[in-house]
């Protein structure tokens, strides 16, 4: 997988559904918790808007995940999720983390948990009824997050505790999502506040210690304001992957993580060379459909949407060019198979955006640049592999410092195989 991510220790054919339908906002978060820390030996939950039978994205990736790559949709705690699967893992769950909905300290109990031994499984609660549960099967609470920030959880927990090259960035109101991943890949989750001076989030904390070592590529899921983010970000050798509306991450990311689950559908094969158009006096134009740079699209309603995007009735009438994470490889198989299975002739895949990962190359440290370019390179030609056409065009959006002729900032990467659109 990607060098800042990383993989379940085992495959798992027996997923149990859960609907968040009517679930507390608190209780949701619990659940999530509980998805993250099975999923750093096998992902075992998954979390549905209302059934495993219905049309929206996380239904149809479930009954893909299924269909491709095998294993049974387990419903039996469907719509009383909380009780029946702590009930299911009481003997190995270790403690409670409480936290308050209200107060916003949501990130440091998400960050406190992520920041978890190998012999913890701990849970995050609010609710006063799911405080009360938890503290009748005997789990101690082991600390208290209310009032406090991602920061104050990273500093608790110590650095070592979690990943070097990885951060979630949530907004409070979003943190369920991305919680389960966060959770299974030790990455601490913080609010975007990066360089405000009255902001107390733990942002600069995170990215100064990430930046540590300048050769290192790493990578923020979620989101914040564009331009700032991204700047920010870039500068520190940090990618962006814009998902923070994702969720069920872990199971979808590991569905064809180990060779016990390789796909039933597609066999591995070897994209054909690109043969590039010989120079004949004519211009080309070249009509793109973006946003499938942002992954947490690409999870939710790009495919399912039946008016728009690939759910449109209208796809494969004409000649497309559809922007495509590389990050789809390793984050979303499942979506990446999906596409692959369902493009027609007209449709055409582009790499998006910069890359890997959303970037800004005129201030990305020159040291890491190249490990960038590296991995954009072997990234595209997994997802060339998955949709058995060569993907050899990237888009760079934005960084309105990179105009040519200064395209210095691009050599590690055209030094791939690639070529480049620049808008």
């Amino acid at each position: 997988m990607l060098r800042s991510l990383v993989g379940s220790e085992m495959c798992i054919r027996d997923r149990h559904v859960y609907s968040e339908q009517g679930l507390d906002p608190g209780d949701l978060v619990t659940l999530e918790c509980l998805a993250g820390g099975l999923a750093r030996s096998a992902p075992s939950m998954y979390r549905v808007p209302t059934t495993p039978h219905g049309a929206d994205p996380y239904a149809l990736w479930l009954r893909e995940m299924v269909s491709s790559f095998g294993g049974v949709a387990n419903t039996s705690y469907l719509d009383a999720p909380l009780p029946g699967l702590v009930h299911e893992h009481r003997s190995s769950l270790t403690g409670v983390v409480r936290f308050n909905m209200s107060d916003g300290s949501v990130n440091a109990a998400i960050t406190f948990v992520a920041g978890q031994a190998p012999h913890e499984l701990l849970l995050a609660a609010s609710p006063p009824a799911t405080l009360t549960l938890l503290a009748g099967l005997g789990l101690p609470v082991v600390w208290d997050a209310t009032a406090r920030n991602g920061g104050d959880a990273y500093a608790a927990r110590g650095v070592s505790a979690f990943n070097p090259r990885m951060v979630s960035f949530q907004t409070t109101g979003q943190s369920s999502n991305l919680a389960e991943y966060a959770i299974f890949a030790r990455a601490p989750t913080v609010q975007y506040s990066c360089g405000n001076p009255s902001a107390t989030t733990g942002c600069d904390m995170v990215v100064s210690q990430m930046s540590l070592n300048p050769n290192q590529t790493k990578v923020a899921l979620g989101w914040g304001p564009e331009a700032d983010y991204v700047t920010h970000l870039s500068a520190a050798g940090i990618y962006v992957h814009a998902s923070d509306d994702a969720h069920d991450v872990a199971p979808i990311a590991n569905a064809a993580a180990h060779s016990g689950c390789r796909s039933k559908l597609r066999p591995t094969t070897t994209a054909p060379p690109l043969t590039p158009p010989r120079g004949n006096g004519k211009h080309r134009v070249a009509f793109l459909m973006s946003d499938g740079d942002n992954l947490q699209w690409m999870f939710n309603n790009f495919a399912t949407d039946p008016t728009n995007w690939w759910g449109s009735p209208d796809r494969g009438k004409v000649s497309l060019g559809w922007t495509i994470s590389p990050g789809l490889a390793a984050l979303g198989p499942v979506v990446l198979e999906y596409l692959s299975r369902t493009r027609s002739v007209q449709d055409d895949w582009i790499g998006a955006p910069s890359g890997l990962g959303y970037v800004y190359p005129s201030v990305w440290p020159e040291a890491a640049l190249q490990e960038f370019g590296e991995l954009t390179g072997e990234y595209l030609a997994k997802t060339s592999n998955a949709s058995g056409t060569p993907v050899r065009i990237v888009n760079v959006i934005g960084d309105p410092p990179l105009q040519q002729p200064n395209m210095s900032a691009l050599a590690p990467l055209l030094s791939q195989p690639l070529s480049l659109i620049h808008i």
